[in-house]
C-alpha cells in the first residue's frame, strides 16, 4: 500500500515536470530548470504537505529510496542531451537540498531568489 502511494507521488511529480516542461522553449538545462521550479513549487501551497511522510519515508525505506533512484536515474538518462554535466547535476541536487530543508522546516532565506539564481545559473550550464 505504501508502495502505491509512493508511485502515486512519483507519478504525480512526473506530470507536473512534463507541464513544466511544455512551458519550456527547449535547449540547454531544460529538465532542470522544469526540477527546479517543481521542486520549490512542490514545498508550497500545500503541495508538499501529503508527499512528506513518504518523501521522509524515503530517506530509511530501501524499497522507497530504490523507487525515487530508478525514476530520478530515468528522467536524467531521458533529458541526457540538454541536462548533463556536473554543473547542472549540482543544480539539481541544491533544489533537493531546498525540498529538504522546506519539509523539515528548516530556516530557508528568500526562497524566490534561491529559485531565480539556480535558474538563471541553468542558462550558462552551470554551477550558481
Amino acid at each position: 500500500m505504501v508502495e502505491a502511494l509512493f508511485d502515486e507521488l512519483i507519478n504525480g511529480l512526473d506530470r507536473a515536470i512534463d507541464v513544466e516542461l511544455a512551458r519550456e522553449p527547449g535547449g540547454p538545462g531544460r529538465f532542470t530548470r522544469a526540477y527546479v521550479n517543481v521542486m520549490f513549487g512542490h514545498t508550497t501551497g500545500g503541495a508538499c504537505e501529503p508527499c512528506l511522510p513518504f518523501s521522509i519515508s524515503m530517506l530509511t525505506d530501501p524499497t522507497l529510496n530504490k523507487c525515487w533512484s530508478d525514476w530520478i536515474k530515468a528522467r536524467i538518462a531521458r533529458h541526457a542531451d540538454t541536462d548533463s554535466g556536473v554543473g547542472l547535476e549540482i543544480i539539481r541536487l541544491a533544489a533537493d537540498g531546498f525540498w529538504l530543508a522546506a519539509m523539515c522546516d528548516s530556516p530557508v532565506g528568500d526562497s524566490e531568489a534561491i529559485r531565480t539564481r539556480l535558474l538563471d545559473s541553468t542558462q550558462a550550464g552551470g554551477c550558481p
